[in-house]
């Protein structure tokens, strides 16, 4: 089954389709199904995304990063009906908080997430702090993708302090002919109108 189709059928709250954002992801991840053991989403929200990543990755552990869920009972009861609930797991903090993401990643044993999504604050100083947490522990070949890299246009008011993260593309873009440090092993980057993916080179 397709995202989109997983989507309809948990009937869980998410604006990924709303967004169009599915085929996206359908294309970003085509071939990684069966290979992907690990997966973050920072930002869950009511749990719907999470869900459905679970139920398209079907081998791997999924871990939420969520300030305060909202309709945690209604999201358990649908991981439940749908076999999830033991591959899906959600901590209750901030992922610019080094101590608590450290903390919370060790589920994942010695191996780090393939696959890291960050629909959280859409603020540069926090996604970035989560960026530079996160992406020496995503695995080789992995991916980090981050949504609403235009939120600082449509709403800059909110998101748009110090470029909002259209800066933080061009600094990952940057990175990508420089090779910073910051973002070690940096192979590609993919920006789709509502989210840009970096991928992780195999070496």
């Amino acid at each position: 089954m397709t995202l989109s189709e997983l989507d309809r059928l948990i009937g869980l709250t998410t604006d990924k389709g709303r967004a169009g954002l599915w085929p996206f992801y359908e294309e970003l991840f085509a071939g990684r199904r069966q290979s992907v053991r690990g997966l973050i989403e920072l930002g869950v929200k009511e749990g719907g995304a999470l869900a459905v990543y679970a139920a398209y990755f079907d081998r791997a552990l999924c871990l939420g990063i969520e300030p305060k869920m909202r309709q945690e009972e209604t999201f358990g009861e649908r991981l439940r009906a749908h076999g999830l609930s033991h591959r899906v797991g959600v901590k209750c903090g901030r992922a610019e908080n080094r101590a608590f993401m450290e903390s919370a990643i060790v589920v994942f044993g010695g191996d780090g997430p393939d696959i890291v999504i960050d629909d959280a604050s859409h603020l540069l100083a926090p996604t970035r702090a989560a960026l530079e947490i996160l992406w020496p522990r995503v695995a080789p070949g992995g991916l980090y993708v981050v949504e609403d890299w235009h939120a600082g246009e449509w709403r800059p008011e909110k998101y748009g302090a110090g470029g909002g993260l259209r800066a933080l593309l061009q600094e990952c873009l940057d990175a990508l002919i420089s090779e910073r440090a910051w973002l070690a092993g940096l192979r590609q980057v993919t920006v789709g109108p509502r989210a840009f993916a970096l991928e992780k080179g195999n070496g």
